[in-house]
């Protein structure tokens, strides 16, 4: 009995720490998107996003017309961050190790 409990605490122990690297992975997709893209998320539900392609005319300080043209595409959604974040991670490559070894 008391190796089967061992069995199952260290399983128990196993799948919450995979629960945590998924987390912390789906949380950390999440953040970076925030820091990179301010634009395309909003706390607000019925907001309209940027998305989309935008153009237009202006004067540079040198007094040089310009056009600009400018492609907002929509943002991560929960589910594919969700995909992103369950997915394992490559086998290591050599240039992996050669960096794991400078450090």
């Amino acid at each position: 009995m008391k190796k089967a409990a061992k069995l199952l605490l260290i399983l128990v122990a196993l799948s919450a720490l995979s629960w945590g690297v998924y987390q912390c992975k789906y949380q950390y997709s999440y953040e970076a998107d925030l820091a990179d893209r301010p634009w395309a998320y909003t706390d607000e539900e019925n907001a309209k996003l940027l998305v989309g392609t935008w153009q237009g005319q202006f004067r540079d300080p040198d007094g040089m017309a310009k056009t600009i043209r400018l492609r907002i595409v929509e943002p991560v959604t929960d589910e594919e961050r969700a995909k992103k974040a369950a997915r394992r991670l490559g086998p290591i490559t050599y240039a992996q190790v050669d960096l794991i070894r400078e450090c």
